[in-house]
């Protein structure tokens, strides 16, 4: 399902409700990689009542078994003030969306650095923590430890972009670019990160790579990132 076919089964099922739809994130940054990336959308409504979420349900159903997360759902009041607590979310809506219905909501969006610093350091640790558990879970690593790898390198791109917005104002649309800066910014290597993206838009280059070693590379740059950015913190 296209973002255009769900924003007018939405409107059909909220009617006057919805205020906007947008849509964000890869997909209107021109970072897709086809049949691999799926389609964030962000919905504000008057109000998000029980009668709203139940008239979404069977479009949310059919978006969803389409590939894609559920949709954001605010309501304008709640997302004006959702800087302080998703401060890289919202710089990410607001600097890669496309409005798809209604008005621009994005002009509302205040963030404090401060706030988006204790965002990115809690994002990274929780990744990371995340990424060693899973690994742990892995009943054969020999299988499954390459599609861990691809899988968990959007999250923590994501991450690495909003931390590169505490060294610049602006930043590269591009995940990967982003990376690059931020590594640069950090002078900290990211061949792994490099690697894995490679694998991640061609799976058959996961046979030309040593995996458990790409792994504790893998491992080892994502500490890294973490220390230069706390370090930056403290100074």
């Amino acid at each position: 399902m296209k973002p255009e076919t769900f924003t007018e089964s939405v409107k059909q099922a909220l009617g006057d409700q919805l205020q906007a739809v947008v849509l964000y994130g890869s997909s209107a940054a021109g970072d897709s990689i086809a049949g691999k990336s799926d389609y964030n959308v962000l919905l504000l409504a008057k109000t998000w009542s029980v009668v709203n979420l139940n008239a979404l349900r069977p479009v949310a159903a059919k978006w969803q078994e389409a590939g894609n997360p559920a949709p954001l759902c605010f309501t304008p009041e709640r997302f004006k003030g959702a800087g302080d607590v998703f401060p890289m979310e919202m710089l990410d809506i607001a600097e890669s969306h496309r409005v798809l219905y209604g008005d621009d909501p994005v002009g509302a969006i205040k963030v404090d650095r401060t706030h988006l610093r204790h965002q990115v350091e809690f994002e990274l640790r929780s990744k990371l923590l995340k990424l060693r558990q899973t690994y742990l879970q892995l009943r054969k690593p020999e299988k499954g430890l390459a599609q861990l790898l691809v899988e968990s390198l959007s999250s923590f791109q994501t991450v690495c972009r909003g931390a590169l917005r505490l060294f610049r104002d602006s930043v590269p649309a591009d995940k990967s670019s982003a990376m690059r800066a931020l590594a640069d910014e950090l002078n900290v290597s990211i061949d792994a990160f490099e690697t894995i993206h490679q694998i991640k838009q061609t799976p058959s280059l996961a046979k030309q790579h040593d995996i458990p070693e790409l792994f504790s590379q893998y491992l080892d740059q994502i500490e890294r990132v973490l220390d230069q950015i706390d370090s930056h913190s403290q100074s």
